[in-house]
């Protein structure tokens, strides 16, 4: 049986090793991380948590895009999962001031250049 070695176990390297895996070879994935996700994936630092999963909302886990495309076909997703289509992906505070990530670009670009300058707003 022949073998193939993924580097990295993100989205890409998991679904490459899935793909090989289903071609018949033999699949070692190398990550460096001390668990799996990639992007997919949120981690702890200094009491805060930082999540990095934006990337379904941002990279289209809906029905019709090519990521679920890919993400049904590795069998990350079940075919009865359901997802959100919030019109904003993100709220972020600072000080008084509310900044919203907005997935329509547009809308971001407009809320982004409204906001005063960082330091009018630390005081």
């Amino acid at each position: 049986m022949s073998k193939i070695v993924a580097v990295g176990g993100g989205p890409a390297g998991l679904s490459a090793g899935i793909y090989a895996l289903q071609a018949g070879y033999e699949v070692t994935i190398l990550e460096i991380a001390p668990r799996v996700g990639g992007l997919l994936s949120s981690w702890d630092r200094e009491g805060y948590n930082v999540e990095n999963c934006l990337f379904k909302g941002l990279n289209g886990c809906l029905e019709g895009t090519e990521s679920r495309k890919i993400f049904n076909n590795v069998g990350l997703l079940s075919k009865e999962e359901k997802f959100l289509d919030p019109e904003i992906l993100y709220t972020s505070f600072t000080g008084e001031t509310c900044v919203y990530a907005y997935k329509d670009l547009k809308k971001l670009e407009e809320e982004l250049v409204s906001i005063p300058p960082l330091a009018t707003m630390l005081g």
